[in-house]
């Protein structure tokens, strides 16, 4: 199984999900689904950085993807 996110995308739903109960159980199924997909595509990493709430998602995105296919596009240069 192959999944595609949008990492800013992830990053607005994750925080609408907070006021709606609707949002909240799709985010989880999401996020279920990509702790356990063979590949996971994740575009434009990092176009949300530097707030505390984006960073503690990329270390629970990256915990749940340890050992596991990530393929990451972004727009930042290596020392970012």
């Amino acid at each position: 199984k192959i999944i595609f996110i949008d990492w800013r995308e992830l990053i607005e739903r994750k925080k609408q999900s907070f006021n709606d109960d609707q949002m909240a159980k799709q985010i989880n199924k999401a996020m279920a689904e990509i702790k356990n997909a063979d590949v996971v595509i994740l575009d434009d990493f990092g176009s949300e950085r530097g707030t505390e709430y984006s960073l503690d998602l990329a270390d629970a995105f990256w915990r749940d993807r340890e050992n596991k296919t990530v393929i990451v596009t972004t727009n930042l240069i290596g020392s970012d």
